[in-house]
């Protein structure tokens, strides 16, 4: 056996630590992409009206999903997002709407400190930023669903009865 044969596992072991200090290409990506949505929705705070609360912890976001190796993006059509708002779980699904200028929001809201309470009749509203409003109310599950121009500027009131609103800044929702 040569020095070239003996010196396998050393190699081997190292390239296994090389892979533990760096990252690989699609793990870096997400977190730049992580990064990216964390200021962008850090960046929108700032720029809320007096009297709302603004919460929105993004537990989940399907455009920080990548795509498969050698697929191009050709334009989401769809995306999904997971916040948490106060004590409430927000599920978002933003689609478009086929040959329209207009996006189909649809979710559910969830108690997240105590599940079994369904957020029924709960009041929510859409807003375009350029004056486009839509209201809508849960229903005995706790889902909602609206449609509303595609401004790229969207944001989700809730409104709670007994505080103020909270804010979910949902801006470029299909980038």
């Amino acid at each position: 056996m040569d020095h070239f044969e003996a010196d396998v596992p050393a190699r081997q072991q190292h390239a296994v630590e090389a892979r533990r200090r760096h990252p690989s290409p699609e793990e870096t990506t997400q977190l730049l992409k992580a990064a990216f949505v964390a200021s962008k929705l850090y960046s929108g705070r700032k720029k809320q009206r007096d009297g709302t609360v603004v919460e929105g912890e993004v537990l989940f976001d399907s455009s920080l999903q990548s795509n498969c190796n050698g697929v191009r993006s050709t334009g989401k059509q769809t995306r999904q997002m997971l916040f948490r708002a106060g004590a409430f779980h927000v599920d978002v699904q933003v689609e478009v709407i086929p040959d329209s200028a207009r996006l189909a929001v649809m979710g559910q809201l969830l108690n997240a400190n105590n599940p079994e309470i369904v957020a029924r009749e709960a009041q929510i509203t859409l807003s375009t930023g350029r004056g486009n409003l839509v209201h809508v109310v849960t229903n005995e599950f706790g889902e909602f669903r609206g449609e509303i121009e595609n401004s790229g500027n969207l944001e989700l009131v809730l409104h709670s009865r007994e505080g103020k609103p909270i804010t979910i800044s949902l801006r470029d929702a299909l980038v």
